[in-house]
């Protein structure tokens, strides 16, 4: 029984890495309409979540108590904020709906951080061979891409991932912005769970060129933010190394990588679109076509910080139903805060707003303090979420929740390790 439900969460959270399977599910439903009404597409964490949550419970004794603690109290906390903000705006499905998704990736965080090392190692090379295998997919055989969102995945994203621009967005399966969290996230991932020892060093070559090329294949997505996210989480790798580990041969090493991989972003990077990002973020793009539209997006989130700081400065507990005269009238489009942090003040309030950016700095310096090279690439997978996040919000997807959480969770750990913090962790 153990051996098989251990399997069988591994299982469940390899394949979690892929987006609910909307087109298979459409077509299962007019088998049995009235289930997927209420269940919605299928995807393994939304139906599975008390299975692992069982499987984490039964491996608790492995799991430092004060991090159970503060995510019992965040689960608590979040829980009640979202009934105060949920109270006064009748519940919206949104409101509660995004709540429900933070909690099923905590609870796949604790499933994953219960398993062993070369279980959690098996499941983060999955991610990263089915993230490469459909961004290859969509580089060089789109129509493939296609087939999977018409027959499996949700053929809408395709659809509007199309009208977003001129050019061809990498999106894979995932959508173009959900693809570019997931190449800046997964090289961290990667680093964080095979480098954990004096003896896995071989891997560090292997994996310093997979973050380079998922550095220069990000701005393939448009998306801006999460390249500067993920060249802040370079630079920190960078100066953890130096400074926390005192490995200046491997620092030369990273700085060398950083480079290569923005050397690369023009051999991987349509020209249009790398030339109207780059220059609409100096601010210099034209006020025509494909420039304009880049302007347009960085504008819209400038304005969207505005509003949103002035809906927290006025509703301390959280205003999760905000009328869209007042959405227009600011000059945005009812929309979330495009925010990692701004959101969670912006719907439930300084309570839970608050705890949220604690448990992230805490992680992150948590994450610093350590001197390993496992520690040095979480560190720099936090910091590089941390500042992507300050124009996204990744909460609301199951497969980012998951992630999110990990990066959370294995911070906060490192906060209560039972070996000295700073000194070398042996696997």
């Amino acid at each position: 029984m153990g051996k098989g439900l251990e399997g069988l969460v591994v299982f469940v959270l390899m394949i979690a890495i892929l987006p609910s399977f909307t087109a298979l599910s459409s077509e299962l439903s007019r088998i049995a309409p009235p289930i997927f009404k209420y269940l919605g597409p299928i995807n393994l964490l939304k139906i599975l979540w008390p299975v692992l949550l069982y499987f984490a419970w039964t491996r608790r004794r492995g799991i430092p108590k004060p991090v159970i603690w503060i995510f019992s109290g965040a689960v608590l906390v979040g829980t009640f904020a979202t009934g105060i903000a949920g109270v006064r705006c009748h519940f919206p499905p949104a409101l509660v709906r995004e709540w429900f998704v933070i909690v099923i990736g905590m609870i796949a965080a604790f499933s994953f951080f219960s398993l062993p090392q070369n279980k959690q190692r098996l499941i983060v090379a999955v991610w990263t061979i089915l993230v490469s295998f459909f961004a290859c997919l969509d580089y060089f055989l789109p129509t493939g891409t296609d087939w999977f969102y018409a027959h499996l995945f949700d053929p809408e994203t395709r659809a509007l991932d199309s009208h977003q621009s001129d050019v061809h967005l990498l999106g894979g399966v995932f959508g173009f912005q959900s693809m570019a969290k997931l190449l800046t996230w997964l090289p961290w991932l990667l680093m964080m769970t095979f480098c954990k020892s004096k003896f896995e060093r071989k891997n560090t070559t292997v994996l310093l060129g997979i973050a380079t090329l998922a550095t220069a294949a990000l701005l393939s997505t448009s998306q801006r933010g999460a390249l500067i996210g993920m060249t802040v989480g370079w630079v920190v790798f960078f100066f953890h190394q130096i400074l926390r580990g005192k490995r200046y041969r491997l620092g030369a090493g990273i700085g060398a990588a950083l480079l290569i991989s923005l050397a690369l972003i023009p051999l991987l990077v349509p020209r249009t679109l790398l030339k109207t990002r780059i220059e609409s973020t100096l601010g210099l793009a034209p006020k025509t076509g494909y420039g304009a539209l880049a302007d347009v997006n960085r504008d819209f989130r400038l304005k969207m910080t505005r509003f949103s700081l002035n809906v927290i400065a006025h509703y301390p507990l959280g205003n999760a139903c905000i009328p869209e005269a007042d959405f227009y009238q600011a000059g945005v489009f009812p929309n979330h805060a495009h925010s990692l942090f701004i959101h969670q003040f912006r719907e439930r309030g300084w309570l839970w707003g608050s705890f949220h950016l604690l448990l992230w700095l805490a992680a992150a310096f948590f994450a610093w303090r350590t001197r390993d090279l496992s520690g040095g690439a979480l560190a720099a997978g936090l910091m590089a979420t941390i500042v992507a996040g300050l124009v996204d919000h990744p909460w609301f997807v199951l497969n980012h929740a998951m992630i999110l959480s990990v990066f959370l969770v294995t911070g906060i750990s490192r906060g209560f390790d039972k070996v000295e913090m700073g000194t070398e962790k042996i696997a």
